[in-house]
């Protein structure tokens, strides 16, 4: 086994068997300070930072104001564990949503992707620094149709297209957001009153209600 550590706190484990990794998630199962990834015999655990976590929860205000002024049905999943033994692959999202697979979860006390559970429609990842584990593989193996990085001070939007993720301007979960737009509203986020910020969310979405859904 092989460790190595990202500056962002997160420590890269080699060698490591499918069996060690779904021991650790059953014992972090009711916390939520350690967050696991798993690929193929490499763990990666971190513990959010600070700016880490108000980089999430902003990004997942948003995304909830705008549904609210739609009255589009949704559940915020956080970092839900989502594993799928066959690929050797799991991970915990710092964020995720059910939108349109809402209905086939609703309820349910665990997701079970392997016994044919519906991965979240959308889901957040935050990376302060380059992560040293790259991620794309993992969603695209879970089945995640579209992810939100925010990497840098940038945010990218990334959909699921015959396996392999492709960059987009606009998401497809919340029609009509352009990723610049997410971007501003986050950086705007630590200048502004957070009464202020979430008007300016709100008035956009009052303007950009999608005639279908």
């Amino acid at each position: 086994m092989k460790i190595s550590t990202t500056p962002d706190g997160r420590a890269i484990l080699t060698d490591i068997s499918w069996d060690t990794y779904e021991c650790l998630v059953k014992n972090y199962e009711n916390q939520s300070t350690v967050r696991l990834a798993y690929n193929d015999g490499t763990l990666e655990i971190m513990s959010p930072l600070i700016k880490h976590e108000t980089d999430n929860r902003g990004i997942a205000a948003i995304v909830e104001t705008i549904l609210d002024v739609w009255e589009w049905d949704f559940v915020n999943a956080g970092s839900t564990t989502f594993k799928k033994n066959s690929e050797a692959k799991g991970f915990e999202p710092d964020t995720c949503f059910y939108l349109n697979h809402l209905e086939m979860v609703r309820g349910k006390q665990e997701i079970d992707i392997e016994k044919g559970d519906p991965a979240p429609d959308l889901v957040i990842e935050i990376d302060l620094t380059a992560s040293s584990m790259a991620r794309n593989p993992i969603f695209a193996a879970i089945g995640i149709p579209e992810v939100w990085r925010y990497a840098n001070g940038k945010l990218t939007i990334l959909t699921l297209s015959a396996g392999a993720y492709v960059e987009q301007t606009e998401s497809v979960a919340i029609p009509r957001l352009t990723a610049q737009q997410i971007q501003d509203w986050l950086t705007a986020l630590s200048t502004e009153k957070r009464s202020v910020w979430t008007k300016q969310i709100r008035r956009w979405a009052e303007q950009t209600v999608p005639s279908e859904h």
